[in-house]
């Protein structure tokens, strides 16, 4: 009466996920992040859920977001809130995501920095100068890295041939920017 599935836990749902999007090195067991033997995770697969997370426009409009005031539902009363994410206000390309903190782990930074349309995520685990060291590596790569628009929206592209049709060639534009980053 009592049994349980074992794939059936509390955070089934989200291991599922994290496994569907490639992130075959975590175990999620709560929703906080604090220690616990069955919650783990590498930085390639915290870059593997930020890559995920951002395509969400409400997922980046929250972790973007400096400072919020809210009005209490029963009163007359604010709450402010205030994120905890000095990349925000110390680098004006960062987009934000998500700090972290335990005695196992140390400081820990998951950061996303968009520049001139090149896209970079960041990932640090146990590093006492993580907002430095985001900093850094995007200066480094914001540098290397440039987005180039190959093809714009509503080019030519070529013409077909169509049997069986009134028009017997028809010409085909595109329908939407393509660009690579070099």
């Amino acid at each position: 009466k009592y049994y349980r599935e074992p794939d059936k836990t509390p955070y089934y749902l989200i291991n599922k996920k994290a496994k569907e999007i490639g992130m075959l090195n975590s175990s999620f067991a709560n929703p906080h992040g604090l220690d616990d033997e069955n919650h783990y995770s590498t930085a390639y697969d915290m870059a593997l859920l930020t890559k995920y997370a951002i395509k969400n426009n409400k997922f980046k409009e929250i972790v973007s977001t400096k400072q919020k005031i809210i009005k209490e539902a029963d009163n007359e009363k604010y709450k402010y809130l205030t994120n905890h994410n000095k990349l925000l206000s110390m680098y004006e390309w960062c987009k934000g995501v998500k700090t972290g903190f335990t005695k196992k782990s140390g400081r820990c930074l998951v950061s996303y920095a968009e520049k001139s349309g090149v896209k970079l995520i960041a990932i640090t685990l146990d590093a006492p100068d993580d907002w430095n060291d985001h900093i850094g590596l995007y200066e480094q790569y914001f540098d290397k890295y440039k987005r180039y628009k190959l093809i714009d929206t509503n080019d030519y592209i070529c013409s077909v041939n169509v049997e069986n049709a009134k028009e017997k060639k028809i010409k085909l534009y595109n329908c939407k920017a393509i660009y690579l980053t070099l």
